[in-house]
């Protein structure tokens, strides 16, 4: 069952429900006659709507848990959502019992099987292409122009000084099939470059890190903000091991500023074909769960790129790219590095994000993805990297599905 919230034309509000390969569109109605308790609701009971009799076809006893887009209610984490389908003939209807726990009344919705409407929403049923197949043959990032060399600033700081996009000689760590060329730091287990085959120019950098803050200054003291006490662990590469041609594994362990250990880490770097993507899987495991708010206490991937580079920072918006300001800001599908004045989709970086929501542009050259939050000690995540991908949302969406399908374990969140 999917449902989208809809709004026509004249304001009107209804949904869009699908099931079972049909579509309906519903509207709140006003009904004379009070629904029956949902206790006392049974599979083939007639139920009087408006002076029609509906026969109840489905009994939901469901758990709302997230909500996402423009909603005519506030969506809350855990709250019930009982609810009873019915049909007569064309006619469909259902009865929405959430707010009787609170002391409301049933609402009650009533529309039409709509063929119109089966046809203009088929493509958002139709099976999601694995990821080898989410990009047209033939797509590459094609060569580029060389950038101004070495990575300067924010780079060499991630990256440990390993800062210059050449320096992937030592063919062990680099991976390649024509159309995108990685290495991965030999120190530290990160991805140092993400470029086309025939390019110079590094186009993005990622690593690891614990992102933990200091305790606010005392009173009295100089002001620092919550940005200006974050610390970040470091990666330190234990083993890489070159598996074959198109895979890259890398394992550590993760170190506080102060040099105490603080959990491990697995990368795994696996072209995808001939294409110009990249599957990145990451295994962590901390020593002990983090703990305190969200946006300070919690494990990132951080991405980042060359600061002489004027590049548009772009998240995922109801599957468009839209360019991004935030400091802060949810992207559970993609996001994109977008030259400025962005004409061709050549030069462009993608970040399938694999459903994570949070992210954090920490600089204007580096934005971290949450992977895990406070509570939490191990997960896996699986995100997708791409290079001249003109339609991100396919990629994104086979994204999503490969994270839905990996196991959680104890303890975890997938």
């Amino acid at each position: 069952w999917n449902e989208w919230h809809i709004m026509f034309d004249d304001m009107r509000l209804g949904w869009l429900g699908e099931a079972a390969g049909e579509f309906f569109v519903t509207f709140k109605e006003k009904v004379a006659l009070a629904p029956p308790p949902f206790e006392g609701v049974k599979v083939e009971d007639r139920i009087d709507i408006g002076g029609r009799y509906f026969e109840v076809t489905d009994i939901e006893s469901a758990t709302c848990i997230a909500g996402e887009g423009e909603l005519p209610f506030k969506v809350g984490a855990g709250f019930a959502a009982p609810a009873v389908d019915l049909r007569l003939e064309e006619s469909f209807a259902t009865i929405d019992y959430g707010d009787v726990a609170e002391g409301g009344t049933p609402r009650v919705y009533v529309g039409e099987r709509v063929a119109a409407a089966e046809a203009e929403a088929r493509s958002l049923a139709e099976p999601v292409p694995t990821l080898d197949h989410a990009v047209p043959r033939g797509t590459g990032a094609g060569p580029a122009t060389h950038r101004g060399g070495e990575q300067a600033g924010i780079l060499r700081g991630l990256l440990g000084g390993f800062g210059r996009s050449r320096n992937d000689a030592d063919t062990r760590f680099v991976l390649e099939n024509g159309a995108v060329r990685i290495a991965v730091h030999p120190r530290t287990g990160g991805l140092v470059s993400l470029r086309g085959a025939a390019a110079r120019a590094n186009r993005l950098s990622q690593v690891l890190a614990v992102r933990s803050t200091r305790p606010a200054p005392p009173v009295g003291s100089a002001w620092e903000s919550v940005e200006e006490r974050a610390e970040y662990s470091r990666m330190v590469a234990e083993r890489i091991d070159r598996e074959s041609d198109t895979r890259i594994v890398s394992q550590g362990t993760l170190v506080a500023t102060s040099g105490a250990r603080l959990g491990s880490f697995t990368q795994r770097f696996t072209l995808v074909g001939a294409l110009p993507l990249v599957r990145l899987e990451i295994d962590v495991h901390l020593d002990r769960p983090l703990d305190g708010p969200l946006f300070e206490s919690h494990v990132a991937c951080r991405f980042a790129w060359n600061e002489n580079d004027d590049i548009d920072l772009c998240r995922s918006l109801h599957g468009e790219s839209i360019v991004t300001e935030r400091s802060r800001f949810t992207a559970p599908h993609f996001l994109e590095l977008r030259s400025a004045g962005d004409r061709t989709a050549a030069d462009r970086v993608l970040i399938a994000t694999g459903g994570l929501p949070w992210h954090v542009r920490c600089t204007p050259h580096t934005v971290d993805t949450i992977l895990m939050g406070p509570g939490v000690s191990q997960a896996s995540r699986r995100l997708v990297l791409g290079l001249g991908i003109a339609e991100p949302r396919p990629v994104a969406l086979s994204a999503l599905c490969e994270q839905a399908a990996l196991p959680t374990a104890a303890g975890a969140v997938s």
